[in-house]
């Protein structure tokens, strides 16, 4: 099979707390090309940050891998952050 795809969700952890859903990562492999894109929706923060963009690997345990960052920015009426990596 040439194409595989992966759903997830995502998760906020404030204070390392489980929280609500704020979005979903789709990963998919295609032709020898990865390709995840996230979405998130109304991340909240006082004000602009960078964000880690990490994915959590099981191999005899969890490790996480730093894949890149993004600028969160918030406002009254929304936060949408959509990202894609091609590797």
């Amino acid at each position: 099979m040439d194409y595989q795809r992966l759903v997830s969700y995502i998760y906020s952890y404030p204070e390392g707390v489980k929280g609500r859903n704020v979005g979903f990562a789709k990963a998919l492999v295609h032709q020898g090309q990865f390709k995840l894109s996230i979405s998130l929706r109304g991340v909240k923060t006082d004000s602009p940050e960078m964000f880690g963009i990490y994915m959590m690997v099981t191999d005899s345990g969890y490790r996480l891998i730093k894949l890149g960052e993004c600028l969160v920015k918030w406002d009254r009426w929304n936060t949408v952050v959509y990202l894609t990596l091609i590797i």
